[in-house]
């Protein structure tokens, strides 16, 4: 299953980047750098993440969190190192707005580097209050087969273990673990970082010319595992706003970020940004001390030996390879050229199916789209698979007018050409991508025409010829889930979903 994928939240339909990439937008403080502009080698010790399921209830790891968060907690709530402060820099519901909260990135090529700017310094938080010096933030790797469930630490409910709360789903408090496709790797396919033709063709989304709490570019792993682990998980999980809260989001993140290197061992072209937004823009946390401080771009890139911190899994090849993009690449271009020239792109778009315009919910029962295709969106569907377009055209699907009345606790999972009588199933290769709400329930159902996803459709359409399906005519059905497998079953089973989903029209473009 490919991550092509595409959130807008706003109505206008608006690419934030493209194929060819462009220029940072707006005024550029500084050309791009190099690896030897931006890495500091001046660690006074690398600590070590491990694999929280590596630790048994009483390793020193798990007894120093439990230590820090109760100290954290007990603290007053303006101290900006207690729990719900810190929780608060992510998102939160609480007013006035005190200095530096609501600050998460989300949806931009901000959010791998603010994520890791913010793990940094509340590690640096816990292992002060943990009282232990080796203290390293661990990571929950949920994408092996045995791993799926919370840890087991975080789900003991003995009346004195800050590691759990209720305000989680109640089928993973009890065990459940995720589904494959909840935590599925494809995003480590995708190359380059930013700068593709949508962001969801990239790892690391949109190039955006300045920081936005929430933006309308996610990149291939903010998608997926990241978006549909923060659904699954439910409960304070699920909002931006209250996320923070739960002990395990940051195992969560510390896994997203372990990730990030992942991506960057595998080399080919896997690089950070080089560009100067990216590099340059500041953003503000607090360290252990309560002192307000600062980090950007340039000072994250690598974890070792600008923040003193590794992961075990850290590949030894990934300090010997070029960290960041070389100049010419599309990761050193900006907003404004690429906005342009996608303009520039859609002026030869072709419309190959729709849907009528009508709003309809997302329902427990998979519902399959009548879409009405003449001969001649016919035509275009048949040269774009026959003929070798390389990377100049591609076919995209987009949902319109997505709404809710409060947050969805189902994810949707958009499938092409389900044979009749077969129940969709998110493991197959009919699976073209799943609508996650995670980060956009602040803004969709306030937005007159609904928020707007977009689908590169091309892989889908190649395994299902690959396999004898006919990809002639193009039939969309979509199926809801929760991402959570219970204990004993195999598969996730859909529910009626709260907060009334729906769109409005599905469409299939050539572009």
């Amino acid at each position: 299953m490919k991550k092509y994928f595409l959130l807008l939240l706003m109505a206008p339909f608006l690419f934030a980047c493209n194929r060819s990439g462009s220029g940072s937008g707006g005024e550029q403080p500084d050309p791009p750098s190099t690896d030897d502009d931006v890495i500091v080698e001046n660690p006074d010790q690398v600590f070590v993440r491990s694999n929280v399921y590596d630790m048994a209830a009483d390793d020193p790891i798990i007894l120093g969190y439990q230590k820090a968060i109760t100290q954290m907690q007990s603290l007053p709530a303006d101290d900006p190192t207690s729990w719900s402060y810190q929780a608060a820099i992510h998102g939160t519901y609480a007013t006035p707005a005190q200095p530096v909260w609501n600050q998460c990135q989300h949806g931009s090529f901000f959010f791998i580097s603010w994520h890791r700017m913010y793990l940094y310094y509340f590690e640096r938080i816990v292992r002060k209050y943990s009282e232990n010096p080796d203290w390293a933030l661990p990571y929950w790797n949920y994408s092996t087969t045995e791993t799926r469930s919370l840890p087991a630490v975080f789900r003991n409910n003995n009346g004195n273990n800050p590691l759990y709360i209720p305000q989680r789903s109640a089928a993973m408090n009890n065990g459940a673990g995720l589904a494959n496709w909840v935590v599925a790797l494809d995003c480590l396919d995708l190359i380059p970082f930013t700068g593709t033709f949508t962001p969801g063709e990239s790892f690391g989304g949109s190039t955006i010319n300045g920081p936005q709490h929430f933006f309308n570019g996610y990149g291939g792993l903010e998608s997926i595992p990241h978006n549909q682990v923060h659904n699954s998980i439910g409960g304070w999980m699920s909002d931006p706003n209250t996320a923070a809260q739960d002990p395990i989001f940051w195992l969560h993140h510390s896994n997203i970020d372990r990730l990030a290197n992942v991506w960057l061992g595998l080399g080919q072209g896997r690089a950070w940004p080089n560009n100067a937004t990216w590099l340059n823009e500041e953003f503000p946390f607090y360290d252990e001390d309560g002192n307000e401080v600062r980090l950007t771009g340039a000072q994250i890139v690598n974890s070792a030996t600008q923040l003193g911190y590794r992961y075990d899994t850290d590949e030894a090849t990934l300090a010997e390879q070029p960290l960041l993009a070389a100049a010419d690449a599309p990761e050193t271009q900006g907003a404004d050229e690429n906005k342009m020239q996608s303009d520039r792109e859609q002026e030869g778009k072709t419309t190959v199916a729709q849907s009528q315009v009508k709003e309809t919910a997302f329902t427990a029962t998979p519902l399959s789209v009548a879409l009405e295709m003449p001969e001649a969106g016919q035509r275009t569907l048949r040269k774009s698979t026959v003929e070798d377009e390389g990377d100049q055209q591609g076919t995209y699907l987009t949902v319109e007018g997505v709404k809710f009345d409060e947050m969805p606790n189902q994810s949707v999972g958009v499938f092409l050409n389900v044979p009749e009588g077969e129940t969709p199933d998110f493991n197959s290769i009919h699976l073209v991508d799943v609508i996650t709400f995670f980060g956009i329930g602040h803004h969709a159902h306030h937005m007159e025409d609904g928020a707007r996803f977009v689908f590169r459709i091309d892989d889908t359409m190649a395994a299902l010829a690959k396999a004898g399906i006919d990809v002639s005519n193009l039939q969309v059905t979509f199926a809801l889930s929760n991402g959570v497998v219970l204990e004993g079953e195999t598969t996730t089973k859909a529910t009626e979903p709260t907060g009334n989903p729906r769109f409005s029209q599905v469409t299939i473009e050539v572009f």
